[in-house]
């Protein structure tokens, strides 16, 4: 029975990495003929009508304390509010592979932050790991690619980079929050937030540029953001951190970026050259260090 149960967690997990590998692609596929924050408008208003639906079947409805009201608002600001305004706009100007390898480093750079926010303690390894990841980082970044129509490689991954930060201080902030809600009530309300906020920034975005008739190949990648990356993607990662505990978990997290690479190539057809192979390695292979070493050290300090 324990081993039918760890199956399911594994394969929850491999599914997991699946969609949200192939996320990276559907924004690029979706961003030929949408804008970029009315993609992120539509993705979340799909993901609040399938997370709501889901919650109108849900026997125990978990609701939010009015002193952590505030607190939500912050995070939902942060992610999916920042993140996908500098996600979206990164993708717009580079490649998927770029991006999800980029996006690789959040939990180093979640773990600097912890320092100074939560107090933690600066070790060695986080400077080790934060090191090694900012070599895999220059190795992408420098990278060469083929031109292509409306391209700004550097743009872009600032635009990723800044991503990032909003990620990790969304990681350190959000982390308390999880220890009162689950994370599906923690995704909901971030979903709610999304679509309140994106309207208005959707509609300001469709103003200056206009608004463009939208292929079906957009509009499909688009529901496939809303259903099953932003709605689907995150259960099941909500049930792999509760089968497998979050630091096993985060094993599949780490595979996304080699997901979206083999895909990226398939689908879109993106160079990926030696440089970025081997700066998925060093970045992934630090990132892995990082978890093994804080999860070890943990498991000791509580013996």
């Amino acid at each position: 029975m324990v081993k039918d149960y760890k199956v399911a967690a594994f394969s929850a997990g491999i599914v997991m990495v699946l969609l949200f590998g192939l996320s990276y692609i559907m924004m690029k596929i979706a961003l030929r003929s949408m804008e970029p924050l009315l993609i992120v408008f539509c993705r979340y208003l799909l993901a609040v009508i399938v997370l709501h639906v889901i919650y109108f079947f849900m026997k125990n409805k978990e609701k939010i304390r009015p002193e952590d009201r505030i607190k939500i608002i912050l995070v939902g600001l942060l992610e999916p509010g920042l993140f996908f305004i500098f996600d979206a706009y990164g993708l717009k100007y580079t490649t998927a592979i770029r991006a999800s390898i980029l996006l690789a480093t959040i939990p180093v750079m979640t773990s600097l932050l912890a320092v100074p926010i939560l107090k933690e303690k600066l070790t060695w390894m986080k400077l080790v790991t934060t090191a090694g990841s900012i070599i895999g980082v220059y190795l992408v970044v420098k990278s060469q690619e083929p031109p292509a129509a409306g391209a700004n490689y550097l743009l872009g991954d600032i635009f990723i980079f800044l991503a990032c930060i909003a990620a990790s201080f969304y990681t350190v902030f959000a982390r308390k929050l999880s220890f009162k809600y689950s994370f599906f009530t923690i995704t909901r309300m971030q979903s709610i937030i999304a679509v309140i906020l994106f309207l208005p920034l959707a509609g300001a975005e469709a103003l200056i540029t206009g608004i463009r008739q939208p292929q079906i190949n957009s509009v499909l990648a688009v529901i496939y953001l809303g259903v099953f990356s932003s709605a689907l993607g995150y259960m099941l990662l909500n049930y792999t951190i509760a089968a497998l505990s979050a630091a096993n978990s985060s094993i599949f997290a780490n595979l996304i970026p080699a997901v979206t690479m083999i895909l990226s190539v398939l689908i879109l057809n993106e160079f990926v050259g030696v440089s970025k192979v081997f700066g998925l390695i060093i970045v992934t292979a630090f990132v892995i260090l990082l978890s093994w070493y804080e999860r070890n050290v943990r498991t000791y300090k509580k013996k």
